[in-house]
C-alpha cells in the first residue's frame, strides 16, 4: 500500500488524525514487546509467540477496519490515510523485531522491505516497539515461497 498510496515513502502519522483505534495498536505493540522479552526469559517460547500473535491479529482487524484503500480515494482524508499507514507500518516493523528469533529469514526480507536500519537480528527485542523507523520501502518478495510439489 506504501508503494501505491506514497511511491514508497514512509509516511508520518498525523496528530490531528490520530484516533483511539491507533493508539490501541500502540499499546498492543508495547504489550507484545513485553511480554515476548518476559516470555523468552523463562524460555517460553510458544508464550513469547502467542503474544506475538496479540499484534498480528490486532493488525489486521486494524488494517480491515481503516480501511486505507477507501481513505485514498478521498484526498480530503490523506492526513488519516498517512496516519493509518504509519501505524500498520510501524507495527510490521515491530513483528519483525519480534519473531526475528524464530523466523530469521522471513524478517530479514520484511525488515529491508520496511527499510529498517542494519540487520533485524542486531534489534533489541525488549525495545522492538522503539525501532527506527526508515524514509522508503522497497518490493517485497515472498516471505513464504509456494513449494510445488512434483509427483
Amino acid at each position: 500500500m506504501l508503494s501505491r498510496y506514497t511511491e514508497g515513502a514512509v509516511p508520518a502519522a498525523h496528530e490531528a488524525s490520530v484516533t483511539d483505534a491507533d493508539l490501541a495498536i500502540r499499546e498492543v505493540e508495547q504489550r507484545a514487546t513485553d511480554a515476548s522479552w518476559s516470555a523468552a526469559g523463562r524460555l517460553a517460547i510458544h508464550e513469547a509467540i502467542a503474544a506475538v500473535w496479540e499484534l498480528v491479529d490486532a493488525l489486521n482487524l486494524y488494517i480491515t477496519n481503516e480501511e486505507p484503500w477507501t481513505l485514498a480515494k478521498d484526498p480530503a482524508k490523506r492526513e488519516r490515510l498517512d496516519t493509518v499507514l504509519a501505524t500498520a507500518y510501524h507495527g510490521l516493523g515491530t513483528l519483525a523485531v519480534l519473531l526475528s528469533p524464530v523466523l530469521p529469514k522471513a524478517t530479514a526480507k520484511l525488515w529491508s522491505a520496511l527499510g529498517g536500519a542494519g540487520n533485524v537480528r542486531e534489534q533489541r527485542i525488549d525495545r522492538a516497539n522503539e525501532w527506527a523507523v526508515g524514509e522508503r520501502v522497497t518490493p517485497l518478495e515472498a516471505l513464504f515461497p509456494r513449494v510445488e510439489v512434483t509427483e
